[in-house]
């Protein structure tokens, strides 16, 4: 459109060029001609008139035409500005237009150039006619009279005239043609200025597309992240639910540990007692048995003294009898003295007898005291007997209860490993969380920096725009379509927001679900109070029945309680599952240090009835030694009973038969 405009304007410029130097040129002919033959002045004044109209009408045409051209130019600047503001703002789509429109300029100067040249060539010819016309005036053939001359004259008036005319045509020219080469600089620098901050602009957009790419890409790798972790924290759930029951299952083996601890000290305690009692029983006995045996020894040292007196006494008296035998002739007093003595011997024996007696009912006695003994040793091996299982009872029941705290520290130890893992997966995601939010901050950071530089872009676009204000509302129309590809990266973050809107609708969702069991909870709980009151309504003839039902009642209340706990666990949040888990780890510790403390109380109980059965065989091994003894000490009481007896046989058989007791006086 430029091009054309401009080369209509070149054409009517050389029209009216054309047609005041055709009027010019007619009227320097038409003197001429008049001056060659021999006109007058007044009829070369009459043909200057037309040349004075030609030149009158040249100058208004100049005028006219100088007019005309200033307001094409001011057309073509006015026409132009829109238009390369247009071309500039389509520079994206098209960068050609602009040279196009710098060539048609360019060759719009050229024209005027031409034309120059053209006015140049004109005038050369007018001097060459001047020239010839001189040749003609100095040859001899022509002759010039005043007329001639006056013609010449004007016609040089009319060289001279045209030449200023020229002159000043070409200095206007070449002020319009430096007002149009600066309008183009203008123009130009105006473009460059424009393509400058376009680019900036461009830039910045691109700056910002790669900036909310960025941002989205962080946006889905947080959605990513948190994705992964709430499946994480899932996971934790049920490695914390596993790790739950491993602890419930380790509780009762420790609780079972704990019981059976329990048993195998009280069954300690109780054959620690047991022992001790026996123990204090047997020394008791054994003392008895001692004092028992102290005292036989007492009468037995009594008994053989009095018995060796006695046998002296009757050894004396059997002495005396002899003598008194002897001398029985002698007298009868000396016989009844010694009928007395034989009496008095008797009486001897009969108390003899009497103590063996009694040294037969000591033995006696020795002889239950060793059967006693007997019946405790036997009475101490059953108890060790029954020690000994109770104790491979309890050694079993540990053992038992040790396999399985070492399969539920394995099957914790396990689930502790997976906890850990997830654990660590949740720090890491958590982290790549954190990296991601810096990130978005930091492109937020970045987009408010290169929102803040475009603002100032367009400030100072709007700023180099002032004197032009269709180049303000284009650049206006292109911050609008700037702002309306950042409201469509808007719609886009608005588009990944949505995605956590969705997300959270679906966490909306899942509470729901569990809001609808919940409900369906209740509905199984009203059924259960319906089943409940059904039940009441049939069992009400029989108490105990109904009192069977409520418990039955109570109990799946307790149940759905129960289970309302567990769902409230399950929805529960992740800071409330961990600190549920260090409770029960710090439970679990507890649970360590009292099977720890369990253990070392076993420990001293298995130290305590060791000490108590080396003192049990140490105290039966002494009650061994003291029946052994007792024994002994028997064997020698009989011993020498019988060899008392065997002594008494023998003297009553050394007795005479006069002194013999019941025999018949010989005298």
């Amino acid at each position: 459109m430029a091009s054309k405009a401009s080369e209509e304007t070149s054409r009517r410029k050389q029209k009216r060029t054309s047609h005041a130097w055709n009027a010019a040129l007619a009227v320097a002919m038409s003197v001429v001609v008049h001056t060659q033959h021999g006109m007058p002045a007044n009829a070369a004044t009459a043909a200057s008139r037309p040349y004075d109209e030609s030149q009158q009408l040249e100058r208004a045409m100049r005028e006219e035409l100088r007019r005309e051209t200033g307001k094409d130019i001011q057309i073509a600047m006015r026409k132009s500005a829109p238009r390369t503001k247009a071309y500039v703002e389509k520079q994206k789509e098209n960068k050609g237009e602009e040279e196009a429109k710098l060539q048609a300029m360019q060759k719009a100067l050229d024209e005027a150039e031409a034309k120059l040249r053209v006015q140049e060539k004109a005038t050369a010819v007018v001097e060459g006619t001047k020239e010839e016309k001189v040749s003609e005036e100095n040859s001899p053939v022509g002759v010039v009279n005043c007329i001639g001359i006056v013609g010449v004259g004007l016609v040089g008036g009319a060289y001279f005239l045209l030449r200023n005319e020229k002159e000043e045509t070409v200095k206007s020219l070449e002020e319009e043609k430096s007002l149009v080469m600066q309008a183009v600089e203008a123009e130009k620098k105006s473009s460059q200025s424009l393509q400058a901050a376009l680019a900036k602009e461009r830039d910045l957009a691109e700056k910002l597309r790669e900036e909310s790419a960025a941002a989205l890409q962080a946006s889905q790798r947080s959605i990513q992240a948190e994705k992964l972790n709430t499946e994480a924290i899932k996971r934790e759930k049920e490695a914390t639910a596993r790790a739950l029951s491993a602890e419930k299952v380790l509780a009762e083996a420790l609780a079972k540990e704990r019981d059976a601890n329990r048993k195998a000290l009280e069954a300690e305690k109780v054959a620690r007692y047991a022992a001790e009692a026996e123990a204090k029983e047997n020394n008791l006995e054994i003392e008895s048995i001692v004092q028992t045996l102290e005292q036989e020894r007492d009468l037995i040292r009594k008994v053989g003294t009095k018995a060796m007196e006695e046998k002296v006494a009757a050894e004396e008296q059997k002495m005396a009898a002899a003598e008194a035998h002897v001398k029985a002739a002698k007298s009868e007093m000396e016989a009844k003295e010694l009928s007395a003595a034989v009496e008095e011997a008797n009486e001897t024996n009969k108390d003899l007898e009497k103590q063996l007696s009694t040294a037969e009912a000591q033995a006696n006695l020795v002889v239950k005291v060793g059967e006693r003994t007997i019946q405790v040793q036997e009475a101490m091996a059953e108890m060790r007997r029954r020690a000994g299982e109770q104790a491979l009872e309890t050694a079993r029941i540990a053992r038992e209860a040790q396999e399985q705290r070492e399969k539920a520290d394995q099957e914790l130890a396990a689930a502790t490993q997976v906890l850990e893992a997830e654990r660590s997966l949740i720090a890491r995601l958590n982290a790549e969380v954190e990296d991601g939010h810096k990130k978005i901050e930091q492109q937020r950071a970045i987009a408010e920096k290169l929102a803040t530089e475009l603002e100032d872009a367009k400030a100072k676009a709007k700023a180099e725009q002032v004197a032009a204000e269709k180049s303000i509302a284009d650049a206006n129309k292109r911050l609008a379509e700037m702002q309306s590809a950042l409201s469509n990266e808007k719609s886009k973050s608005e588009g990944l927001q949505s995605d956590i809107a969705q997300m959270k609708a679906h966490m909306e969702s899942l509470k729901e679900q569990l809001h609808r069991a919940s409900d369906d909870l209740e509905v199984e709980q009203d059924r259960t109070r319906q089943v409940m009151e059904d039940l009441q309504k049939s069992v009400l003839e029989e108490r105990r029945a109904a009192q069977s039902a409520k418990l039955l009642a109570q109990k799946a209340q307790e149940e759905v309680s129960n289970l309302r706990r567990e769902l409230a666990t399950v929805t529960a949040e992740v800071g409330e599952l961990q600190r549920v888990k260090q409770f029960q780890d710090e439970e679990l510790d507890r649970e360590r240090k009292g099977r720890a403390s369990a253990e070392e109380a076993q420990e001293k109980a298995e130290v305590a009835l060791a000490k108590m059965m080396k003192a049990a065989t140490e105290a039966t091994k002494r009650a061994s030694a003291v029946a052994e003894r007792a024994t002994m000490v028997e064997k020698d009481v009989k011993k020498y009973l019988d060899a008392m007896e065997t002594k008494s046989g023998e003297d009553k058989d050394a007795i005479p038969e006069p002194m013999k007791p019941n025999a018949p006086s010989r005298s």
